[in-house]
């Protein structure tokens, strides 16, 4: 597969998702998630933040470099072709690695709703910011697998 990349977009796109995570686990759904998956305010608290950021942030650049990858290899660009790609990579990746997850944890289904959801909203907003964003020649860097 090859395809182009507009690091610009992807850059923008993990902050989107970013920013997506951060009100969905705070502002949002930070009590309803807590409960559903068993943890206290002095659980989070002590957990260890910089990794866990780190990892948020490593998912979101892989996440927006698949989707740059796959707009780009099907030359489906526009809004509504990032909302698309995004939406499937979420249904057919996102969104059963969490029901899975928590399933399988015994956590049940509102953790999974929960993550799944977010995971939605992060991938729309990524695939929104980069399906606007067609890269131009100055921007690129061409991958090849």
């Amino acid at each position: 597969m090859s395809g182009r990349i507009n690091w610009i977009a992807v850059i923008a796109a993990v902050i989107v998702q970013q920013i997506v995570g951060f009100l969905w686990y705070g502002a949002l759904f930070q009590e309803p998630w807590m409960k559903a998956v068993g943890l206290s305010a002095a659980d989070v608290e002590s957990a260890n933040m910089p990794v866990s950021m780190a990892v948020s942030f490593a998912a979101s650049i892989g996440a927006a470099i698949l989707l740059s990858l796959l707009l780009s290899a099907t030359d489906q660009w526009g809004l509504m072709n990032g909302l698309k790609w995004a939406f499937l990579l979420w249904l057919l990746l996102a969104l059963p690695i969490h029901v899975e997850t928590n399933i399988w944890s015994q956590r049940g289904w509102m953790p999974a709703l929960i993550d799944g959801s977010e995971a939605l909203a992060a991938l729309l907003a990524a695939g929104a910011v980069i399906g606007m964003r067609r890269p131009k020649h100055a921007v690129l860097t061409s991958l090849t697998f």
